[in-house]
């Protein structure tokens, strides 16, 4: 794993929280690596936004804000619906299938972890089968920083998550089903049901 990579997925996962100081040293000794790559890594994530660099002073893991919410959500509300219309055509039924089993598992057990990739590997999936590299790309980009929102609210309410579960069933099923407006509107629905919990754990 690049230094990279690592930090970008501590940061996503909440064990680097936002507001806190960012240590590079501790980074280079856990990956046994020099400072030059770390350093690289530090700069490409403040130029994403995950972290901030104040001159003289040091780097710290970026905070996120209501407003950054709300961006990212109406930006998602805006495409994903229409992917999701549009990947009806081409989208694999094994993969929704499968898609649903793991939904049904996940209802079936009352210890679910909140804290897996689950939820991006289900919106990322969906635009894959677009194969437009542009869309895959920037919608990966997008998720990653919902992922971030959604671990770092996730342990506040297993009623939303378990409710956003059952949103995507319905995505799927309308899928299934061929039905484009009815795979639009859950898709929609989905995204500001989502906007919506995290208005509420972050006020």
């Amino acid at each position: 794993m690049t230094p990279y990579e690592y930090i970008k997925k501590e940061i996503i996962c909440g064990n680097l929280l936002p507001g806190t100081i960012f240590e590079e040293k501790i980074v280079q000794e856990k990956l046994n690596v020099s400072r030059t790559p770390v350093r690289e890594a530090v700069l490409r994530l403040s130029n994403e936004g995950y972290l901030t660099i104040i001159p003289r002073k040091g780097t710290i893991v970026s905070n996120i804000s209501i407003n950054d919410i709300k961006n990212i959500y109406e930006y998602r509300m805006i495409i994903e619906p229409e992917i999701v219309k549009k990947a009806i055509k081409t989208i694999n039924h094994d993969f929704l299938l499968e898609q649903k089993k793991l939904i049904n598992e996940k209802l079936s057990d009352d210890n679910c972890l909140l804290l897996d990739d689950y939820d991006k590997n289900f919106h990322i999936g969906i635009a894959k089968t677009l194969n437009n590299n542009y869309i895959e790309k920037e919608i990966s980009r997008v998720l990653d920083l919902s992922e971030r929102i959604r671990f770092l609210s996730s342990n506040k309410s297993h009623e939303r998550y378990i409710d956003s579960l059952y949103e995507h069933l319905n995505i799927i099923e309308a899928m299934l089903n061929k039905n484009e407006d009815s795979a639009y509107e859950a898709m929609l629905k989905h995204l500001y049901n989502t906007l919506e919990g995290f208005k509420i754990l972050w006020n």
